[in-house]
């Protein structure tokens, strides 16, 4: 093989090794998106707390009505309402914002002292700007 083309082959291939590690995908630590979100949060356990569920509902983004009924959601609430009791204390133990096309999609991970039990609470929260909306909520035991 010509001397050449191995110098170019070796050359390429260093400078594709060193591109790859540059344009690696990461979630983006937005400070500005996840402090929406932590908002946000707040806001789901205050209202969960006075037990208003229709206020709730109203802070689930779009996409996420459109896959539950208002009455399902409603007999969700409820449940975890009774089943844990009011909130008494909420940390965030991780978070991570990720970029989509026309907003931000924030997992957050929190740490939830409720009357009964404590437990541990996952939200993905899509943040456009001011707005946010919870588009889904996981209880990890």
């Amino acid at each position: 093989m010509n001397l050449k083309i191995k110098y170019f082959l070796f050359f390429g291939l260093i400078s594709l090794f060193f591109a790859s590690c540059s344009f690696s995908i990461k979630p983006i630590y937005n400070k500005q998106d996840i402090a929406t979100a932590d908002e946000l949060v707040k806001k789901y356990h205050q209202l969960l707390n006075e037990e208003n569920y229709e206020e709730l509902y109203k802070l689930t983004d779009e996409h996420a009505r459109a896959t539950k009924s208002k009455d399902a959601f409603m007999q969700l609430m409820t449940q975890i309402r009774g089943q844990f009791g009011k909130v008494q204390g909420s940390s965030r133990l991780d978070a991570k914002a990720i970029p989509q096309a026309a907003a931000t999609q924030v997992e957050a991970i929190y740490h939830t002292k409720y009357e009964k039990e404590e437990i541990k609470e996952k939200f993905v929260l899509i943040v456009a700007g001011k707005n946010a909306g919870i588009f889904s909520y996981e209880i990890i035991q």
